[in-house]
Formats: C-alpha cells, sequence, structure tokens
C-alpha cells in the first residue's frame, strides 16, 4: 500500500475539515483541554496542509526514506 496515492491533496483536504471540526467536539466532550486548542489548531494545519489549488508543498522527498 503506497500511502501517496492514498494521501491524494483532495482526502488530506477532507481529513483536515474532519480534524477541525472534531477539535470542538472534543472539548465540548472533555476530552480535549480548551487549553490545548491553539497548539492542536495549527499542528492539524501543519499535517494536513494543501494549497488553495489543492497541490500540496514541493515534494521535498530526498529518496532517504526520512
Amino acid at each position: 500500500m503506497n500511502f501517496k496515492n492514498i494521501l491524494t491533496p483532495t482526502v488530506r483536504r477532507w481529513m483536515y475539515g474532519v480534524a477541525i471540526a472534531f477539535v470542538p467536539f472534543a472539548v465540548l466532550m472533555g476530552w480535549l483541554k480548551p487549553e490545548a486548542v491553539p497548539v492542536i489548531i495549527p499542528l492539524i494545519t501543519a499535517i494536513f496542509f494543501v494549497q488553495s489549488d489543492e497541490k500540496p508543498d514541493a515534494d521535498t522527498d530526498t529518496g532517504d526514506g526520512l
């Protein structure tokens, strides 16, 4: 299974939307402290970032597996 084929910009954008919507729900349910939200939102944004033209940032894969 190749994650590059699964984590397309469209899928990442959908996952971003779900993750962002989950944050206030998690706070309401008491699973996440409100103080953590300013840390969680940028983290979610960094993980699932897709530019407005649905293209991810330039591929920085150096081929060394890192």
